[in-house]
Parts: structure tokens; C-alpha cells; sequence
């Protein structure tokens, strides 16, 4: 299984409906899951406690067994072939992969331990919706690759 595991900033109905779709053809090889965490936060929260209050309310949901890979603009930039890989010897070792977006301020630094690995979409700066669509349709990219599916040639 693999998990997309995200802070919900607001909708957006044509990229939920994209990523939707990239779900739905995922499926094919492996069940593809979004799970959308609503935080509570209290109005005068500085950067930093928003921050640590996200940044633990993901790391509770990761299942135990995931491979953890966190999305942060500091993180590893990888092509899609290796972005594959990482899948591939992620099910070979973990069985299953949690992927995770975190809130508008980012990750609090300190808790980024839980995680095994951390990545970047983009040197660009995208919103959460788009970072989620960007994710889901490399997800079914790089699944398509391990399974000889044409998609990624056409």
C-alpha cells in the first residue's frame, strides 16, 4: 500500500478530482491512499508551534511498518527512474510507503527524525493541492515503470 498523507489546507475540486483519477489508475498495481489530517490550531500560534503541532499530528498517523518519506523543499531531488526505485526497493524491504505533505510552514525540524527519507517535487514553491496531484501522478508514473506500463513512454 502506499499512503499520501497530507495537512488539508482547503479544496480544490479540479486537483482533488485529478488526483482522484491517479489514484483510481494506481489501483491497478497497488492501493494508493490520500489521507487528509485536519489540525486544529489556535488563532496566535507562531510559525514554530504550528509547525510542531502538524509535523506530530502526521507522524501519529504513519503506519509502522512504511517506509517514511517526507516532501520538504530542502529535500532530495530525484528523476522520475530513481523516484521508481525508491518505490520499488521500499515495497521489497518495508512492504508499503507513506509519503507525506506537511503544512504551509513546513516541517518542524526536530521531529523529521521519524522519517527514513526526504524528498523534493520541485525546486519551485507549490501550494498543497498541487504538491498532492504532482505526487499522486509520479506515484502512477513510477508504477507504470515497475510494471512495463506504457504511460511513462507516451
Amino acid at each position: 500500500m502506499i499512503r499520501i498523507l497530507y495537512i488539508t489546507s482547503g479544496a480544490n475540486k479540479s486537483a482533488d478530482g485529478l488526483a482522484q483519477e491517479f489514484t483510481k489508475r494506481a489501483g491497478a498495481w497497488h492501493k494508493l491512499e490520500l489521507v487528509e489530517l485536519k489540525v486544529k490550531l489556535s488563532n496566535g500560534l507562531s510559525a514554530e508551534e504550528r509547525k510542531q503541532k502538524e509535523t506530530h499530528a502526521i507522524i501519529e498517523k504513519l503506519s509502522p511498518r512504511a517506509f517514511k518519506v517526507v516532501l520538504d523543499e530542502k529535500g532530495k531531488s530525484v528523476d522520475t527512474n530513481r523516484f521508481a526505485q525508491l518505490i520499488e526497493v521500499a515495497f521489497k524491504d518495508f512492504g508499503s510507503v507513506d509519503f507525506c505533505i506537511g503544512g504551509a510552514y513546513g516541517w518542524d525540524q526536530n521531529q523529521l527524525k521519524a522519517f527514513h527519507q526526504t524528498l523534493r517535487l520541485s525546486d519551485l514553491t507549490m501550494n498543497h493541492w498541487l504538491a498532492k496531484l504532482v505526487l499522486c501522478e509520479q506515484i502512477y508514473r513510477a508504477l507504470s515503470i515497475l510494471n512495463n506500463h506504457p504511460y511513462h513512454n507516451v
